[in-house]
């Protein structure tokens, strides 16, 4: 399930504002360490985890929008790494990718026969969270029942943000191909992004698993840790102060579509290192907001320079009210700052880090038939290469769910 279609429904009527104040519910869920999860494909995959309540630890408001996901999977795995290249588990061998801080690769194993069995699902999410991308290799046996039969292990289904290809074999599975006939194209191919932006909560983990492969249709991913902690000083203290704005509709302002408001930094809640939420293609970033500290004086001057616009006023109101960590504290101030120059910021500080850190924070999977790849999508982001949307007659057919 890796890209998606952006194509979205008039789903609840939000405007502007109301359309993200779902997300102080989702704050409060973090405090209890909530263990719902849903799993839906955004753009493209059909299995995604929602998670629902993760921590950002910034100088201003403390955001707790999304969290973990798959709670299950225990907080006992979070700090385990491998020691050795290859480590024997009950069930199957993991093989870590070459070169990069993240992915590992399990041959010789069938995860429909495993569906059944609790402590092989436990293993499998658990290994999925280390390691951030892990492919199974020759699942050409999974049905599209077992397909969602996996993504209610991981989470549930209960999202509406696609609607179905006419070759898709059920509802819930995002059908992505090179052919519009077989599946949706252009999928996720605007730059670099996490699946379910436009969610309040998006999802923790994504599924792809590819029907049929082409040579060149591959897919990068990208280790948000890796590429915070490559950042220079004032750029990363920017973005501990940014909040994402995402929307997709037909009107938002009257409500016909989606909106998110989420952290561009927050905790990662099962492995507590830094990570990013964002989408590099402009439709689907409406723009970032930033928390700005003001000093005493100033904010009172601007309270006074403010008074007589009741809509400002409002609109302030609302925002602090979303912007507010558990803990009560709010920014006294903040400002709107248009998408593109900061998704350029971003695309430079993924351009500009230095070879070492880019073979480590940057992999490039080249897919196979049969491939099943399980993704946190917490802490990668993702962009399918320019050969995915090369056409059947010249490369072959290309599909996955």
């Amino acid at each position: 399930r890796r890209s998606g279609t952006r194509i979205l429904m008039a789903i609840s009527g939000h405007g502007f504002f109301p359309a993200v104040s779902a997300s102080n519910t989702l704050r409060q869920l973090e405090t209890s360490q909530t263990r719902a999860t849903n799993v839906g494909g955004p753009r493209g995959h059909s299995a995604a985890t929602k998670p629902s309540g993760t921590s950002r630890t910034s100088g201003g408001a403390v955001a707790a929008i999304f969290a973990a996901g798959l709670w299950q999977v225990g907080r006992k795995h979070k700090r385990k790494h491998l020691r050795a290249k290859v480590k024997m588990h009950a069930y199957y061998e993991v093989t870590p990718r070459e070169g990069c801080a993240f992915g590992a690769s399990v041959r010789g194993f069938s995860v429909k026969e495993a569906l059944d069995s609790p402590e092989a699902m436990e293993q499998i999410r658990s290994d999925m969270y280390k390691h951030r991308l892990l492919i199974f290799h020759g699942q050409t046996d999974l049905m599209p029942e077992d397909h969602i039969k996996l993504s209610e292990k991981l989470g549930s289904l209960d999202h509406i943000l696609h609607r179905p290809h006419p070759k898709s074999p059920d509802p819930r599975l995002l059908r992505v191909a090179n052919d519009d006939r077989e599946g949706f194209m252009s999928v996720g191919t605007s730059g670099w992004h996490v699946d379910g932006v436009m969610l309040q909560a998006p999802f923790a983990a994504q599924t792809m698993h590819h029907l049929h492969a082409i040579p060149g249709g591959d897919t990068r991913f990208l280790g948000m840790k890796e590429l915070y902690n490559s950042m220079d000083e004032d750029f990363r203290a920017l973005c501990d102060r940014l909040w994402f704005v995402s929307g997709v509709g037909e009107d938002l302002q009257q409500g016909e579509g989606q909106m998110s408001l989420l952290p561009l930094v927050y905790d990662h809640p099962l492995s507590d290192d830094k990570t990013m939420c964002f989408h590099l293609g402009q439709t689907y970033c409406l723009g970032f907001i930033e928390e700005v500290p003001l000093n005493a004086f100033m904010e009172a001057f601007a309270n006074v320079m403010t008074r007589g616009d009741g809509l400002l006023k409002s609109a302030r109101a609302q925002l602090q009210k979303l912007l507010v960590d558990p803990s009560g504290n709010a920014p006294s101030q903040f400002r709107f700052l248009p998408a593109l120059p900061v998704q350029e910021s971003i695309e430079k500080a993924i351009d500009s880090m230095d070879p070492e850190t880019r073979s480590q924070a940057i992999t490039t999977v080249e897919w196979q038939r049969g491939d099943l790849a399980l993704i946190d999508n917490m802490a990668l982001a993702h962009v399918p290469a320019p050969g995915t949307q090369t056409l059947p007659l010249v490369s072959g057919l290309r599909v996955f769910h």
